[in-house]
C-alpha cells in the first residue's frame, strides 16, 4: 500500500516529488497509530486514522486522518481530520476539521486559517487569524493582525486582544465583544440569494446534465480505448471497494493541499495550477465512472446486454435519481465520488507502472 500511495502522489504532483522529498504513512486500519518522530527539512505527507507528529520539521507537513495531533515544530502545518489538536510550533498553519483545538502551549507566530465545527483557539496569533464554524472560542488571547470570523457564535472576554481590526457576520452571536480590547470592528451584511427553480427547470437541468455527462464518457472511451475494458473489469468485491473508496478520501485529502502549497510556492506554482486542473477533471469524471460500473452491473445481470451505451445511461440514470432522494443522496453522492476517485487512481498507476517497466 505504500509504494502505491507513493505512486499516486507521484501522478498527481508530478515533478513536486523531484523537488521536495516526501514521506507518506499509508491508511491505517482501525486502531492503528502513526506517529511521527524525528528532524527533517521537506515537504511530509502523514495519513492515518490517529496520526500524533512529534517530528521537528523545517518544511511542510500534511497531516490527515481522524484524530490529528501536532506537537512537534514546523514551518508550514496543514492538518485535516475529524478532531483536529496543534500543540505545536509554526509559522503559518491550516486546520480543518470538527474539532479543533490550539493549546496555550501552542505557538503561531504568523497566520492561522482554520475551518471546522467547533474552534478553540487557546494561543496567541501572530498575525492575521482566519477562522470559519459553528462556534469559535478565542477568549484570553492576543492577535497581533486582523481577525476575519464567520461564526454561528463567537465567544471572547476581557483578556482577548485584538490589534488590528475584528471582522464578523451581522447574524453572529458575539458574547463579550464589550469587554474584549479591539483596535477596529467591521459588521459585514448577510447576503442571502434563494433560487427558486420550478420543475420545469428542474427536469431541464437534469436532462441536461445527463447529456453532457453522456458525451463526456463517450468521448473518454474513444479516447482512452482500453478504459472502458477496465471498467467492465473491475473487482467488485466489498474489501476491494472499501478499499478504492479509502485511496479516493486521501486523494481528496492530500491532493488539495499539495496544490496550495504549490500555489504558495513562486516556481512551482504553475505545476500547481496544472495538477490543480488535473484534480478539478477528476472530480468531474469520478462520479461518472462510478455510474457506469453500477450500469453495467446492472445491464449484464438483469437485463443481459452487452451495449456500452446502454450500460451507460441506465448507470447515469440510477445515479443521479437515487441522488435526488432526501438523506441518501447525499450519502449516494459521497461514495460515488470516493469510488470513482479510486478507479482513477487504479487507471493512473498502471499507466505509470508500464512506463517505468
Amino acid at each position: 500500500m505504500k509504494k502505491k500511495v507513493l505512486s499516486l502522489v507521484m501522478v498527481f504532483v508530478m515533478l513536486f516529488s523531484v523537488t521536495l522529498p516526501v514521506y507518506a504513512e499509508p491508511i491505517v486500519d482501525s486502531g492503528d497509530n502513526v506517529i511521527d518522530d524525528g528532524e527533517y527539512d521537506s515537504l511530509r505527507m502523514v495519513a492515518g486514522k490517529t496520526v500524533t507528529s512529534n517530528a521537528n520539521n523545517d518544511g511542510i507537513s500534511l497531516l490527515a486522518g481522524n484524530n490529528i495531533t501536532l506537537n512537534g515544530n514546523v514551518t508550514y502545518g496543514f492538518l485535516a481530520g475529524n478532531v483536529v489538536t496543534f500543540n505545536g510550533t509554526g509559522k503559518d498553519i491550516f486546520l480543518a476539521g470538527n474539532v479543533i483545538t490550539v493549546s496555550e502551549n501552542a505557538v503561531m507566530s504568523r497566520d492561522a486559517y482554520i475551518a471546522g465545527n467547533s474552534i478553540v483557539v487557546k494561543a496567541n496569533v501572530g498575525r492575521d487569524l482566519r477562522a470559519g464554524g459553528s462556534k469559535i472560542n478565542i477568549s484570553g488571547i492576543t492577535i497581533n493582525g486582523d481577525a476575519f470570523l464567520a461564526s454561528d457564535e463567537i465567544i471572547m472576554d476581557e483578556d482577548t486582544n485584538i490589534i488590528g481590526k475584528l471582522t464578523y457576520d451581522e447574524d453572529s452571536r458575539v458574547i463579550g465583544l464589550n469587554k474584549a480590547h479591539i483596535g477596529t470592528t467591521e459588521v459585514v451584511k448577510t447576503k442571502e440569494v434563494v433560487i427558486k427553480h420550478s420543475f420545469k427547470n428542474q427536469l431541464y437541468d437534469f436532462i441536461v446534465s445527463l447529456i453532457a455527462a453522456f458525451i463526456v464518457m463517450t468521448v473518454l472511451f474513444f479516447i482512452l480505448k482500453n478504459s472502458r475494458e477496465k471498467l467492465d473489469k473491475v473487482n467488485l468485491n466489498a474489501l476491494v471497494m472499501a478499499k478504492n473508496m479509502g485511496i479516493g478520501l486521501l486523494i481528496l485529502i492530500v491532493v488539495p493541499l499539495v496544490v496550495l502549497i504549490a500555489l504558495f510556492t513562486g516556481f512551482l506554482a504553475p505545476l500547481g495550477l496544472i495538477t490543480g486542473l488535473l484534480l478539478g477533471i477528476s472530480i468531474y469524471l469520478a462520479p461518472l465512472l462510478s455510474s457506469y460500473v453500477v450500469g453495467h452491473v446492472i445491464n449484464k445481470y438483469l437485463i443481459k446486454n452487452d451495449s456500452v451505451y446502454l450500460s451507460l445511461i441506465i448507470g447515469l440514470l440510477v445515479v443521479r435519481l437515487a441522488k435526488l432522494i432526501p438523506y441518501l443522496g447525499g450519502f449516494v453522492s459521497i461514495l460515488a465520488m470516493l469510488y470513482g476517485m479510486g478507479l482513477i487512481y487504479q487507471y493512473m498507476a498502471e499507466v505509470v507502472s508500464k512506463k517505468k517497466n
